[in-house]
């Protein structure tokens, strides 16, 4: 291949308009779709949305020891426990930016997400940003979601269980 035609190692190093506003827009209204399917509980649906496949990568702080990686058996498996203490949960998807992954069907997505809950005995609500990798394939009408990586600051205790839902 000749070297002034070979993809970046960081798709976003160049400048990302190479889809279509269109296919941007489907895919914005992707994400939102998934948003609003875990802010409802609707689990089974969102998790149609998933490769059976799927790489999903929650890397700690850079300077943290660890990093928290969560298995997609662990992903489907954690809704059922993990959320059902949580009154109310809203996830906010911005900045999406899409570009093409390596074939026509494949898109490399950067996005932030801003998730705001409240806890049943807390009055407080409490809300974290999270910074967001996709790879995301055509699948007949919809997407599905090849894989994921999210990056954000410290995980506590109380929002752990959330990451994998991100």
């Amino acid at each position: 291949m000749n070297p002034a035609h070979r993809k970046p190692s960081n798709p976003f190093a160049v400048h990302p308009l190479s889809v279509s506003s269109a296919i941007g827009y489907e895919i914005h209204e992707f994400l939102a779709w998934e948003a609003l399917l875990l802010d409802s509980r609707r689990y089974s649906e969102w998790s149609a949305l998933l490769a059976k496949d799927l790489a999903y990568r929650c890397p700690g702080r850079p300077d943290a020891e660890r990093s928290y990686n969560m298995s997609l058996w662990h992903l489907r498996k954690q809704p059922a426990v993990a959320v059902t203490a949580l009154t109310r949960t809203h996830r906010f998807v911005s900045n999406v930016i899409v570009t093409h992954g390596d074939c026509s069907d494949d898109f490399v997505v950067a996005s932030y997400i801003l998730v705001n809950y409240s806890h049943p005995e807390d009055a407080d609500t409490k809300a974290f940003s999270v910074d967001r990798r996709d790879h995301l394939r055509r699948a007949s009408n919809t997407f599905r979601v090849m894989g994921r990586e999210v990056r954000m600051g410290h995980i506590s205790p109380e929002t752990r269980e959330l990451v994998g839902l991100l």
